[in-house]
């Protein structure tokens, strides 16, 4: 049995993204970041960086006083260096652009936190060798 009033309601939650989807910051792979992706005023600054599990971070960080988020996120790239790999049952595109563009924009901007976060089950595809760096 739910609680009365839970707000927002569970039906509501399929609609329920961060805003870094509605304002354009969450890129899809293989396109450069946005440096222009901040939230907030402060002198303490919040890199948010990794795929769509990380954007859901960005909100928590939000409002919090004294803190500017930097949010670099990209659908389907995931942190680590993989420049292809399997989510799922869906082959992600080359996020190594991507990669490359948000560790720059984390190089210019020297924040003082930087939050990692990436879906779990990333695999290399059929018939491709993982890198010697990567062990599933």
């Amino acid at each position: 049995m739910l609680p009365a009033g839970l707000r927002p309601a569970l039906t509501d939650a399929t609609s329920d993204l961060p805003v870094v989807y509605g304002d354009g910051c969450h890129v899809g792979g293989g396109r450069e970041v946005h440096d222009a992706c901040r939230y907030g005023e402060g002198d303490v600054t919040v890199a948010v960086f990794g795929d769509s599990h990380a954007a859901q971070w960005i909100g928590s960080f939000i409002g919090v006083p004294n803190v500017q988020v930097l949010g670099l996120t990209a659908s389907g790239c995931p942190a680590m260096a993989l420049d292809s790999s399997v989510a799922g049952d869906r082959m992600i595109a080359d996020c190594s652009a991507w990669r490359a563009s948000a560790v720059a924009a984390l190089n210019r901007s020297r924040p003082d936190v930087i939050v990692i976060s990436s879906f779990t089950h990333y695999r290399m595809p059929a018939g491709v060798d993982a890198p010697a760096h990567f062990s599933e």
